[in-house]
């Protein structure tokens, strides 16, 4: 396009700051076109690019760039005839080059222009210009040289984009030089030649060292000015399936192409420069410098080209790029061809040490034992010549040494087996590669008959090939030949699969001291985990191993004590080989001891959680058998603990956490074990609050350690807060039942925290409280004494209640002398605190204001209660002994006293909330009466309550009724019907969710007894809940549904707790039983409980109710002392309220044992 208007050279403009910045998004999908007349957004595969404007190009490394560089939004004129219209574009001019993207998320630039094509800057400028203040970079890209144009919104912007550039053009045209050499480089390719970028669009690519550049053209390319350019260390190249093998897929970290060729030559040349580049780029030449220690390996066995980087595995050489390539093109049991310098995951110890011990003149010994001299090829060579000399060498193996007897099969079959148990490496070299040659005059499928051939009669599939030999003579270096080229048969059915690829992964190496068969003293062994074993010699140098441990072989890990004295971190391996010994390790650190730990658990694991595994400490971990019911099968399970953690994989292969800490206990069962394990004997159940999981190892040993360690993890306390038995809530079981056991007993007793006990009494209930609460009868011991146990609890505690952290600022806020502000502080402060010391200071508090509104009798007023707690509860950062320093002693009971008069406000107790209160006055006296099982009172011991009945409605009369624990609804029912008219067929509704949910309570239930179950409710379904007097509808038509031998079996949509989608599953009710199944076919249950432990309602959450689903259709329940959260129980949603009831009826008449409904 020509020139408009007057145009200038600038020369002289003053370079000013660029102060506007682009807002950087977060990510977004890539799509990018190539400058061409050719629409190319199809070229590239969309991904996630990362956040900004990416790795490749720095574009906003600062918020100001240098004075020599600049970026941002600039208009350009599209085309290279700049006939295509303006185009917003995001350019950076980084002092070396000029780059253009589509904007300023793109990472694909559409040109890169090398300051070494630029020859000037115009300034286009017209005085009528009021938005487009446009500037021309005149290059000599192209056979006449070309002008780009572009414009700035602003006249500042644009004379500071035309400075910038012509400054860095004049100080290069004055020095020749460039500061940051990238694309502009005149170092010769490492392969270059046009490729076909899908879906059609040609370039001329080069790779040199670590990048890859293509080009519109090879003018371009001898111009150095791409259109795009990749860093290859942060790439990743494979083939594309199908497609002849003649497609390849280059993945960056923001945009995959897909790249096509001619052949398969060129696609195998391609792809191993493109992996050449991401080495150069990753720079690892760790493998590649232990390899070269043999001498002979630094020049390409073939073509005696120095420094190569390639290898044959199978064969053990080494190879240069180009003779590789060919290599590749055999089959993988003639030649294995990787990287030196990328494929790290092959390389493994063995394999480095047999790549040593071979060697490429060992190996040409054999294969060019009778090539003359002037057949040799050489480095310059071309590609015919390399190719017909490598398939003459290897595939024909036209120049071998030739073993004596290379056409008796037999012989050859028989002498391999018995070079296997021997460190003859090259001897078995040459007999397996002349018997390979055998098999190759027949067929490639013959050569696994070679390699797993055994004497004639042998059946046995763990034992008699070489390689099997090899593995049991321990003879490491001729194992892993025989294994590289298919002698472990198991590895080879594996090769293509995840589990084995990601086994073959897992690999350590190094000193570890072991004890013998009688672990009678530890010796020092080099170990190496690989190829799926744990294998240990005498000595980093020997070849002859003293043992192997097989994957198969290992049931279990775990941490061991032995060794301790002499400072040994060590582990134990439970296995099955031999007469199922165990060996012994260990290392000389607890950080060593983990490595190798994670490293061997991460082979045994289940593949899904290998991951995880190897980023988790543990004490124990193995293969188990487990299920959730007495009921289920037993499966197969992976169990891990991790300090008081449990971890075990579910049916559908997650791992899944149980915090044992909230566990209530651990007991061996003796019936029901697991048949399938490799020991019969006894199992052991976790009870984890309503959820009971069984277990079960191989071996009865394994079985009883992991008893001991989970009955540890459970029952043993520490000496922190945090690392105690834990109630749901995150409350230390030890506090929670102390102050239920005063709650119930010692709230009106005199001195209740105040009062002196024996200290021997004191101190042996609070040990037996931290060695096994659960199994702690509190009503044992005296109120006095439990309450000095709780004090001392706090006390003995390694930090406080209120943490040391957080000391001065609790001072400082006691304090503060407006209310307000010191309230809020204490609500901040509050909510700092870790979980467990959250809710327990929480609960303690609430406990002491309950105790202090019985002042009139137990004499404990609040501030009598601050001063007997704040002495424990606080704790200063050199107080160790739980004792204050007499001058903060004031304001740590200032706290405490703060925290107790205005509880509903720091613990933002709703007045919702005060109804908590009547439901722990019900759960404290019903629990002093000492319900039987059917929850008759045994005797009288406390005072009546009042409680509301509402009639007809929950806004209709309220009546408040005296209750004591003996009255059953038919008794409350008596009170009830001489102030309600005409209520002779009323009973008693207990009605949730605004009366989408009730249950009729029969007249021989208690009411203390439901609301005693209200105590596991969240807040807001506890807060709506009520009883109701109205007419008995419901109850006589449940009655009148009921069928005694009608059978219950059918498919249902339901939820589970806490879920809103319905799902259909089976279920089954026979002899007291409800189960749950997957589906009509499945035999394995889902659930199952016991009808009396269930609680049957009339009705569903609201919020689970959808289309086509009526309330009348819906029983909702729950199981007894389960916690109820937003979503009410678990719903079934039967296809008529007819078929409702005739479940509710039987479920009801079920509970009654005998009873009649009405």
């Amino acid at each position: 396009m020509s020139e408009v208007g007057s145009s200038m050279s600038l020369v002289g403009f003053t370079n000013m700051n660029f102060s506007r910045t682009s807002s950087v998004s977060s990510s977004s999908s890539l799509r990018t076109d190539v400058e061409s007349s050719d629409s190319s957004d199809e070229m590239y595969q969309n991904t996630d690019m990362i956040p900004g404007m990416g790795m490749a190009v720095p574009i906003v490394s600062s918020p100001k760039p240098k004075a020599s560089e600049r970026y941002g939004y600039l208009y350009k004129q599209g085309g290279v005839k700049a006939n295509k219209g303006w185009q917003r574009r995001w350019v950076v001019f980084n002092g070396s080059d000029l780059r253009y993207y589509v904007n300023n998320k793109s990472q694909i630039s559409k040109r890169v222009i090398p300051l070494s094509c630029m020859q000037e800057v115009k300034h286009d400028v017209q005085s009528k210009d009021k938005d487009r203040f446009k500037f021309i970079l005149v290059t000599n890209l192209g056979a006449k040289g070309r002008s780009f144009q572009f414009y700035s919104e602003t006249l500042d912007d644009s004379i500071n984009w035309t400075s910038t550039l012509m400054v860095a053009i004049n100080n290069y045209q004055k020095n020749q030089v460039v500061s940051d050499v990238s694309v502009n480089s005149t170092t010769a390719p490492d392969k270059e030649g046009f490729v076909r970028f899908e879906p059609g669009k040609r370039y001329y690519v080069s790779i040199t060292g670590s990048r890859l550049c293509y080009y519109h053209s090879f003018e371009d390319y001898k111009l150095q000015s791409p259109v795009h350019e990749i860093r290859m260390e942060l790439a990743s190249v494979k083939n594309v399936p199908g497609h002849r093998k003649c497609k390849l897929q280059l993945t960056t970290n923001y945009a995959s192409f897909i790249l096509a060729f001619d052949n398969v030559t060129d696609t195998l040349l391609w792809k191993m420069a493109m992996e050449d580049a991401i080495a150069e780029g990753l720079a690892d030449d760790s493998v590649l410098m232990m390899v070269y220690k043999n001498d002979s390996n630094k020049i390409c066995a073939d073509c005696e080209d120095p420094n190569p980087h390639w290898a044959s595995i199978n064969l053990g050489i080494v190879l240069c790029k180009k003779c590789a390539g060919i290599h590749r093109m055999f089959d993988y049991r003639i030649s294995k061809i990787r990287s030196l310098r990328m494929d790290t995951r092959v390389w493994t110890p063995s394999l480095i040490e047999m790549m040593i011990s071979i060697g490429n003149a060992n190996a040409n010994n054999f294969w060019e034992f009778d090539l003359l001299p002037e057949l040799k090829i050489e480095p310059s060579c071309n590609d015919m010549k390399r190719k017909q000399f490598i398939q003459e060498k290897y595939k024909d193996k036209k120049f071998i040494r030739p073993h004596r007897h290379q056409h008796d099969a037999r012989f050859l079959n028989e002498e391999l087996l018995r070079l296997a148990e021997t460190d003859q490496l090259l001897d078995v070299m040459s007999v397996y590669l002349s018997g390979a040659n055998n098999c190759q005059n027949h067929r490639l499928s013959y050569w696994s008959r070679f390699i797993n051939y055994k004497k004639p009669g042998n059946t046995d599939e763990e034992h008699g090939t070489a390689y099997q030999i090899a593995k049991e003579a321990g003879q490491r270096l001729v194992m892993e030949f025989l294994y590289q080229n298919g002698g472990d048969s198991s590895a080879s059915d594996l090769e293509n699969s995840d589990d084995g690829r990601l086994r073959e992964d897992v690999r350590l190496q190094g000193h570890l001291m072991k004890t013998g068969p009688n672990n009678r003293g530890f010796e020092n062994r080099w170990c190496i985990l690989e190829h799926g074993a744990l294998t240990y010699y005498e000595k980093m140098e020997s070849t002859k191993s003293k043992d192997s441990i097989d994957r198969k072989m290992i049931l279990c890990v775990q941490e061991s004590t032995a060794g301790s004295e002499r400072q040994i971190s060590a582990f134990e391996l439970s296995t099955k080989k031999g007469a199922n010994r165990i060996y012994l390790f260990g290392a000389e650190n607890k950080s060593e001891r983990g490595l190798w730990m994670r490293t061997i658990a991460r082979l045994i694991c289940p593949v899904s959680v290998m991951d995880h595994v190897g980023m988790m400490d543990f004490s124990l971990a193995g293969n188990f058998y487990m299920k959730n019911l007495i009921t289920e099968d037993w499966r197969k399970t992976w169990l891990m603990l991790n300090w008081r953690v449990l971890y075990f994989v579910t049916v559908d292969s997650q791992l899944e956490t149980i915090d044992l800490r909230k566990a209530k206990g651990i007991k061996y069962a003796d019936t029901g074990s697991c048949e399938s394990c490799m020991e019969h004997g006894k199992h052991f159940v976790i009870d984890t609050h309503g959820r009971h999981l069984y277990f079960q190892a191989d071996l009865v040993r394994d079985t009883e350690k992991a008893f001991t360690a989970l009955e540890s993890a459970i029952k043993v306390s520490g000496t922190s807060l945090s690392d105690q038995q834990l109630t749901a809530d995150d409350v230390p079981v030890i506090v929670n039942n102390c102050i239920g056991h005063i709650q119930v007993h010692g709230m009106k007793d005199r001195g209740i925290y105040r009062e002196a006990a024996t200290n021997s009494r004191i101190e042996s209930l609070l040990n037996r409280l931290k060695a096994d609460v659960y199994s702690v009868k509190l009503e044992e011991a005296s109120c006095n004494e439990v309450a000095n146990a709780l004090k001392r609890f706090f006390r003995q505690l390694e930090d406080s209640l209120f943490t040391r952290d957080l000391y001065k600022e609790w001072i400082r806020t006691a304090a503060i002398t407006d209310m307000n502000n010191k309230l809020a502080w204490y609500r901040y402060l509050h909510d700092k605190l870790p979980i467990v010391n959250k809710n327990t200071l929480k609960k303690l508090i609430l406990h002491m204001w309950k105790v202090s509104q019985y002042f009139q009798a137990n004499m404990m007023s609040v501030e009598n209660l601050a001063t007997c707690f704040a002495p424990s509860l606080m704790r200063t950062d050199s107080d160790n002994t739980g004792s204050s320093h007499a001058a903060g002693l004031p304001l740590e009971m200032a706290v405490v006293t703060d925290l107790m008069k205005n509880h509903e406000y720091i613990f933002q107790i709703e007045a919702s909330d005060q109804k908590d209160s009547l439901i722990d006055e019900a759960a404290a006296k019903i629990a002093k009466a000492n319900l039987n099982h059917a929850g008759r009172p045994q005797s009288c011991v406390f005072s009546d309550m009042m409680i509301p009945f509402h009639v007809m409605d929950s806004n209709g009369q309220s009546i408040n009724v005296k209750v004591h624990n003996t009255n059953t609804a038919a008794d409350i029912l008596l009170q009830l019907r001489r102030k309600i008219p005409n209520s002779e067929d009323y009973v008693i509704y207990e009605v949730l969710k605004r009366g989408a949910i009730e249950r009729p309570l029969l007249s021989f239930d208690y009411p203390l007894s439901a609301m005693m179950e209200w105590q596991n409710w969240e807040d807001d379904i506890r807060s709506e809940v009520k009883f109701i007097v109205k007419s008995n509808k419901t109850l006589n038509e449940i009655a009148s549904a009921h069928d005694p031998g009608a059978s219950l079996f059918a498919e249902i949509k339901c939820c589970a707790p806490g879920e809103k989608k319905l799902k259909k599953m089976a279920f089954k009710f026979i002899q007291a039983k409800l189960t749950s199944y997957k589906d009509a076919k499945s035999n394995h249950s889902v659930d199952e409980w016991n009808v009396e432990d269930l609680i049957f309602y009339h009705g569903v959450d609201p919020k689970r109710i959808g289309s086509g689903v009526s309330a009348s259709q819906c029983i909702t329940f729950v199981v007894k002392g389960e916690k109820q959260k937003s979503w009410f129980g678990r719903c079934m949603v039967f296809l008529s309220s007819e078929e409702k009831l005739k479940w509710m009826a039987a479920l009801m008449t079920a509970q009654l044992s005998g009873k009649s409904l009405t």
